[in-house]
């Protein structure tokens, strides 16, 4: 898993403990199924739908790191970006969020 980012090392460990509880329960049983309300199984299996819109939901991770303020770099960590030229891509705030961060800065003045 070298190279992977924190959070894709993270999520293929819990994936790979999930599967390997369900299926010591019950081989035939689906992977992923719906949890109700009362934090019960139930008896049905998550629909393809379902996942897609987890997924596109996770996708905005990057998105609501730049919003939280953390840094590009910890952001490229966490995914597991290379470059941070790649993370930098994901960066859709306006112009005026770079410009109000540059006015946070207290310069001495000579």
């Amino acid at each position: 898993m070298l190279g992977k980012g924190i959070a894709e090392r993270g999520v293929l460990l819990a994936l790979q403990r999930w599967l390997e509880l369900n299926s010591a329960n019950d081989k035939d049983a689906p992977p992923f199924v719906l949890i109700n309300k009362h934090s019960k199984f139930a008896d049905r299996p998550l629909t393809t739908q379902a996942v897609y819109d987890m997924v596109v939901r996770r996708c905005t991770l990057v998105s609501n790191l730049f919003d939280a303020g953390v840094a590009m770099a910890t952001i490229a960590d966490i995914v597991g970006h290379v470059s941070i030229e790649m993370t930098r891509k994901y960066d859709r705030r306006p112009e005026q969020v770079r410009r109000d961060a540059v006015e946070c800065l207290d310069l001495p003045i000579y």
